[in-house]
């Protein structure tokens, strides 16, 4: 009998990539990685799913690492974030309240 191949739990599969599990529940979603559905909802991945998607990652690029741009500082011309300030729907709309409610 030929050794069937290890499958993978979702845990498992997103521990062995590095992702969490919902990220490995939207690639699985895009179709980005291979899969195989035991049951309903329940899914697991051989190490040749995984393998194919880390290959599939690696496109040889060196990557730059990523900078959060800075906020400019506040001038004339740009004065920075406006405090917005928000409004209860009763007040906008005139939902009655328990103070402005007719009385019978």
């Amino acid at each position: 009998m030929a050794d069937l191949p290890k499958l993978y739990t979702s845990a498992e599969a997103a521990a062995y990539l590095g992702v969490s599990e919902r990220t490995l529940a939207r690639l699985r979603a895009a179709n980005k990685i291979g899969f195989i559905t035991v049951a309903a909802r329940r899914h697991r991945y051989t190490e040749g799913h995984l393998l194919w998607y880390l290959h599939d990652q690696d496109d040889g690029l060196e990557r730059a690492p990523f900078i959060r741009p800075q906020r400019p500082e506040p001038s004339p011309l740009n004065p920075g974030p406006v405090k917005t300030y928000s409004v209860p729907a009763r007040v906008m709309f005139g939902t009655p309240t328990k103070s402005n409610r007719r009385k019978r």
